[in-house]
């Protein structure tokens, strides 16, 4: 994998736990 395929996955994860954190 990519370095920027890296850094894309983890700026989806990221946001997905700031997106969580907000819902609940």
């Amino acid at each position: 994998m990519s370095i920027r395929g890296l850094h894309a996955l983890g700026t989806c994860h990221g946001l997905g736990m700031i997106f969580k954190f907000i819902k609940e």
